[in-house]
């Protein structure tokens, strides 16, 4: 009989510990899924990590892009092997996409898997003009062919020439000379740079960083009659260049970093008694 009374009395113990812990256990559930919203800030990724050798065209890696591939013009793009390295701030662990130095113009792109109009969004990547690059490259953002932000690189033959700017679009197909914001930083041939581009799509302000490890004071600000960004393009004429890195983010250090990795987390075992 008493053995019986003991064992009786530590099931009502258990149970009473199993109610206690359950609250705790969903408290916890509930905090974890906030944790993770609050994490989900990344919107698009691509890093280049094909085959060295591989063209670009047709390609489908990276996350936020939905179904959309890499489409070229004008000629190839390669993926390549080592990827780019902004002094100081990042390193590609895998390739960069790269084009050939050229007499044309040559252009790659891809579209994010909706369409973003309101709200803040940075868009970053590494970009290089590479050697033979003599006129001109940019990165630039639009939807259809609603021109939002460009950001540019320039060598000769302009009055911005070798230094970076910033130009908002106006009208259809269209970007406004009057919208064009030049830099103090200069592009330099061989060297890669970190370009993020900032946009308030509700007031429709750019704002360009380049080098920045953290969000400072932007290098130029301009405006854009649109407020739509839906597809990236780099383009080169007369001469190479190469991309890599490329993040659409709601915050500065993912744009220019990703996600961190999260620490694996360490199982709490629970004993009854």
């Amino acid at each position: 009989m008493k053995a019986r009374a003991l064992n009786k009395e530590k099931r009502m113990k258990l149970q009473t510990s199993v109610f206690s812990v359950g609250p705790v256990l969903v408290g916890l559930a509930v905090f974890l899924m906030t944790v993770g919203q609050a994490r989900a800030t990344l919107l698009a990724e691509e890093t280049f990590n094909y085959p060295a050798g591989s063209n670009l065209v047709g390609l489908s890696g990276g996350i936020g892009w939905g179904t959309n591939l890499w489409f070229v013009s004008d000629g190839a793009w390669t993926n390549w092997n080592p990827g780019l390295t902004v002094s100081g701030i990042a390193t590609s662990a895998n390739n960069c996409a790269k084009t050939a130095t050229t007499s044309a113009q040559r252009t790659a792109g891809r579209s994010f898997s909706m369409t973003y109009s309101n709200g803040i969004v940075y868009l970053g990547a590494m970009l290089r003009p590479d050697s033979g690059s003599v006129e001109y490259g940019f990165m630039q953002v639009v939807e259809g062919t609603h021109y939002l932000f460009k950001a540019t690189w320039t060598t000769v033959g302009s009055p911005t020439s070798n230094y970076w700017t910033l130009q908002g679009g106006t009208g259809n197909n269209t970007w406004n000379p009057n919208l064009i914001v030049t830099t103090a930083v200069k592009s330099v041939q061989g060297q890669a740079q970190m370009a993020v581009i900032k946009m308030n799509l509700d007031t429709k302000t750019g704002y360009l960083y380049l080098n920045q490890a953290t969000e400072g004071t932007p290098d130029a600000t301009t405006t854009s009659v649109y407020s739509k960004a839906y597809t990236i393009t780099v383009r080169t004429a007369n001469g190479g260049a190469s991309m890599d890195e490329i993040r659409l983010a709601t915050n500065y250090v993912e744009a220019v970093y990703g996600i961190p990795p999260t620490p694996p987390s360490k199982a709490t075992v629970i004993q009854f008694r």
